[in-house]
């Protein structure tokens, strides 16, 4: 195993995936990961800064306690799940790399983006007890149905711009920090929340439906 109590540096050079992987922080800033990444990685509340370079993600557990920072460089994905696990607030910017799987495990305090996010495999996944919060940004799931699995509170301001006709599954709630017309984009709605104090919130006429309970 290749443990790390502090930060893992990636400087210069590509790094070999053989091996699981544990460390409080990754800052990746040149060379690429190569092999086949399939190991378990457990990235403390440092998270993981990409500053250059190539990242390449493991097919293994990969689990991240901090926030996902990508200024320059590249994420690719290799079909690896992240899972967002820690226990205060975490921002996930993805600098334009798209994610394949992710989880939102974090129970403590909320995931939200920094940027506009795009995950390419099979589901955003949140678990009970989590949030995970759009924050203003775009949001783009390769199907518009059966992508989002909520057990958690899917959050948005309300505008924020989706892949067409989204449909968003549990219990969503729009957090408008202003007057806004809630997004067209968006499809079929479970449980939805309204915490928009002192914000007026228009419903465009293209939101399919909402099926459970509607709460002001």
């Amino acid at each position: 195993d290749f443990t790390v109590a502090g930060t893992f540096t990636n400087s210069s050079g590509n790094f070999d995936a053989s091996q699981n992987i544990t460390a409080n922080r990754i800052v990746w800033t040149a060379g690429s990961v190569i092999g086949t990444a399939s190991q378990t990685w457990d990235i403390g509340t440092g998270g993981i800064t990409i500053n250059g370079g190539t990242f390449v993600g493991t097919t293994g557990a990969f689990t991240v306690e901090g926030d996902w920072t990508l200024n320059t460089g590249t994420f690719t994905h290799g079909n690896s799940t992240v899972d967002f696990d820690g226990a205060g607030a975490q921002e996930i910017t993805s600098g334009g790399s798209d994610f394949f799987d992710v989880s939102i495990s974090n129970v403590g305090d909320i995931v939200d983006l920094g940027d506009a996010f795009t995950f390419a495999g099979a589901a955003l996944t949140i678990d009970a007890g989590a949030k995970f919060a759009l924050s203003g940004y775009g949001f783009t799931a390769p199907a518009a149905a059966g992508r989002i699995v909520n057990n958690g509170i899917f959050i948005l301001d309300g505008d924020e711009t989706t892949t067409a006709g989204l449909d968003i599954p549990g219990d969503t709630k729009f957090v408008a920090p202003s007057n806004l017309t809630i997004t067209n984009t968006l499809g079929a709605l479970d449980d939805v929340t309204f915490d928009a104090s002192g914000s007026t919130l228009t419903f465009s006429e293209t939101i399919a439906y909402i099926s459970g309970d509607i709460i002001v």
